[in-house]
């Protein structure tokens, strides 16, 4: 069943959380978590997002 969709934030704001099919986990080891970090961080300098937090 598809989801519905997200609805326009009226603040801008948008909580995203990434994380693999099933529950599983992204990463395979930190080398891996690394890569991620990074692409977001390359995305984030152009101007593509604004990111105020990673955990």
């Amino acid at each position: 069943m598809a989801r519905t969709s997200r609805q326009i934030s009226q603040s801008g704001f948008y909580h995203v959380m990434i994380r693999g099919n099933e529950k599983r986990e992204i990463s395979k080891d930190d080398r891996d978590r690394k890569k991620l970090l990074g692409i977001i961080w390359e995305k984030k300098k152009k101007k593509f997002l604004t990111c105020m937090d990673i955990a």
